[in-house]
């Protein structure tokens, strides 16, 4: 089954083999089918999850994705939570099953979303720009780290994250960020860190 999972409170982060999704409050983090993830939530947690077949999903992406969710579509994701695993899908319930994801896929999608490459040695950048976002140091130092040319580096980021160095590194930091603002912590101690 698919996973869709809304925060009303709280922080979720979302890892799959290639990406990290951040989930802020009032966002919504879609899980296709069959893939492989792990989630983490922090802060003062309100989170509702809903399994959804496949069938029901065709006009959804196939890959992971978030929404921004309004009043109605956050209301029919709770309202749906709530049914029984086996509601009558010709009846009320069915109905509103419908609207929600006929909802969903008019819901605006979200950018808070992480290229993870598979590289080892990316990897190795990702896991310390992960525990450290403010880290300066430059792709030709990165490139001295993990052995390799700085032009090899910089086309390797480019190819398995789509995005260039800089571009790659300021997304771990803005996602840094959101995840300090849904803490709570002051937005001048943010942009400061």
């Amino acid at each position: 089954n698919a996973q869709l999972i809304l925060a009303v409170r709280g922080r979720i982060a979302c890892e799959v083999a290639h990406g990290m999704w951040m989930v802020p409050r009032q966002c919504a983090l879609w899980i296709p089918g069959d893939m492989e993830h792990s989630v983490r939530c922090a802060g003062d947690l309100e989170v509702y999850t809903l399994f959804i077949d496949p069938e029901l999903a065709r006009n959804l992406p196939a890959a992971c994705s978030t929404f921004s969710t309004g009043p109605l579509l956050r209301e029919l994701l709770i309202a749906v939570s709530r049914l029984p695993s086996l509601y009558d899908v010709d009846g009320a319930d069915g109905r509103l099953v419908q609207t929600m994801l006929d909802q969903l896929e008019r819901a605006p999608m979200g950018a808070l979303h992480l290229p993870m490459p598979a590289d080892p040695r990316l990897r190795t950048i990702a896991k310390t720009l992960s525990s450290d976002p403010a880290n300066r140091t430059t792709i030709g130092e990165w490139a001295r780290i993990v052995a390799m040319s700085e032009r090899s580096l910089f086309r390797l980021i480019m190819s398995q994250t789509g995005m260039s160095f800089g571009r790659w590194r300021q997304q771990f930091q803005v996602m840094f960020a959101i995840e300090r603002l849904t803490e709570g912590a002051p937005v001048q101690t943010v942009s400061f860190d």
